[in-house]
């Protein structure tokens, strides 16, 4: 799904361990009922690394919150 296709973009360029300290992120897409993939990108863009990488966060992060609209 996009979704895992997104987190895989990010793992690439941040880690694993980069990744896992999303903990917002991760939150919002945990709720098994509705992920909630707009809190999720607005948590991906309240970060160092959209700060320094603004272009490729600001575009993944517009892909999440589009998710299932």
């Amino acid at each position: 799904d996009h979704c895992k296709e997104l987190l895989v973009e990010m793992v690439f360029q941040l880690g694993k361990t980069g990744v896992s300290k999303f903990r917002n992120m991760w939150s919002a897409l945990k709720d098994h009922k509705t992920p909630n993939y707009k809190t999720a990108a607005a948590e991906m863009l309240d970060s160092r690394w959209a700060k320094q990488t603004k272009n490729r966060a600001e575009s993944l992060a517009k892909q999440m919150e589009n998710i299932g609209v």
